[in-house]
């Protein structure tokens, strides 16, 4: 189930990542294109100029009022008191002032002597004005190079466009999760149609069996009690055999019986550490050969789950697994909490299986081993999808197979019941 949201998610990130790099790449040359027509840039480059116009036009009209005055092309004016007296407190030799409302006049205070003289000369532009929006230009260039709209622009698409791919990401995970779960139900009915086909088949089965059977059984029997000859024990023996086989047919009878039939569901909080130690403990009389251990999770919450049917299924995987370990063979089981969900796994040391045997590991089959019925995996996994659990296969950490059973948790099942 996993690969399945994982591929999804691979495939968004290939498909994403590209156009949207891409689309970050001509959106952010776009922009820097566009701003590069923006107003501010050619009132900065006008303001520029504008400086440059305007200092050497005040640098010639200076020096065209200093030769006008050492000429004797111009003749000194009354200077204000005021004017005046800064001038001569300065201690300055000469100095330009800018006059006129506008600064279209430029004043030449010069000392001669101990008398402070006055020239001026008409500039016919207003330089007091110009220099002002000069200021202004400026000003307004560089509260646009302070915001950096070009920067702030990208930033905020890049960040805008992150926050939309995180945002279609989280919905796909969302989305693959859900067809995750969609897909889970969906093999679950699939497996639950083809059980009831079975169980169908199986309460057939075992009603021509057991008709069969139980005839065979008695007139067997009244053979061997009836027949007195010299080859008595010869007799004996092969009605000994037709009799054992007779009650192995009858186990498959009980066996397929008990496949055929769904007994309620009641479910109550289970101690499955306390569950697992229960069953090693009366297993272990029965296969003394076999070493077991456990690995049980310190506090592990209770699981809501019918505890006979619960036991079955332990019972039917330990089972499996001490037949598969053989002579000195090894059995591990293991509690833990998985996804919200009590998970016992047991483990064997035995030789595995093979991929023929996974394929149709939990499909309802006809066993002929001593014990075996072909059934027990079936019916474990139809118990545990009727506690609203499953079965699954798992890599052995004995080096031979592994399953692990996952009922709901307790409190998790009860919040959704």
């Amino acid at each position: 189930m996993k690969r399945l949201r994982n591929r999804l998610i691979l495939i968004f990130l290939a498909a994403t990542l590209a156009p949207l790099a891409a689309t970050v790449w001509i959106t952010t040359r776009l922009l820097d294109r566009s701003l590069s027509y923006a107003s501010t840039r050619e009132l900065n480059l006008v303001s520029k100029s504008l400086e440059k116009t305007g200092i050497e036009l005040y640098r010639q009209a200076r020096e065209r009022l200093r030769q006008d005055v050492r000429a004797g092309r111009v003749t000194p004016r009354p200077g204000l008191p005021r004017e005046i007296s800064e001038f001569a407190e300065s201690g300055e030799a000469e100095r330009f002032v800018l006059s006129g409302k506008d600064g279209e006049r430029l004043d030449y205070l010069v000392r001669r002597g101990g008398e402070v003289l006055v020239y001026s000369a008409e500039l016919g532009v207003p330089l007091k004005r110009i220099a002002e929006e000069y200021r202004e230009a400026r000003a307004l260039v560089g509260l646009d190079s302070s915001r950096d709209l070009r920067r702030g622009f990208t930033y905020t698409f890049v960040l805008l466009a992150a926050c939309v791919w995180i945002l279609s990401l989280v919905l796909l995970v969302i989305m693959a999760n859900r067809t995750e779960r969609l897909q889970r139900n969906t093999e679950r009915l699939v497996y639950f149609s083809q059980i009831a086909s079975w169980q169908a088949l199986a309460r057939k089965m075992a009603h021509e069996l057991k008709n069969s059977l139980t005839p065979i059984r008695l007139t067997v029997e009244e053979m061997l009690a009836r027949y007195e000859g010299a080859d008595r024990r010869f007799v004996e023996q092969a009605a000994q055999i037709v009799v054992e086989e007779v009650e192995s047919l009858e186990r498959r009878v009980r066996a397929f019986s008990d496949f055929s039939s769904e007994p309620p569901v009641r479910p109550a909080p289970v101690d499955v550490n306390s569950l697992l130690e229960e069953r090693i403990a009366f297993l272990k009389g029965a296969h003394p050969e076999v070493t077991y251990s456990v690995r049980a999770q310190p506090g592990l919450p209770t699981a809501w789950a019918d505890e006979d049917l619960l036991k079955g299924i332990l019972t039917n995987l330990l089972e499996n697994a001490a037949e598969a370990a053989g002579n000195g063979g090894q059995i591990l089981g293991v509690t833990s909490v998985v996804d919200g969900a009590i998970a016992v796994d047991v483990h064997d040391s035995g030789p595995g299986l093979n991929e023929d045997a996974r394929k149709d590991l939990f499909q309802p089959t006809i066993s002929f081993k001593k014990r075996g019925m072909g059934l027990g995996l079936s019916i474990a996994r139809r118990s545990a999808l009727r506690l609203g659990g499953d079965v699954h296969l798992l890599n052995g950490e004995l080096a031979g197979a592994g399953f692990r059973v996952l009922v709901p948790a307790g409190d998790a099942a009860r919040s959704h019941s």
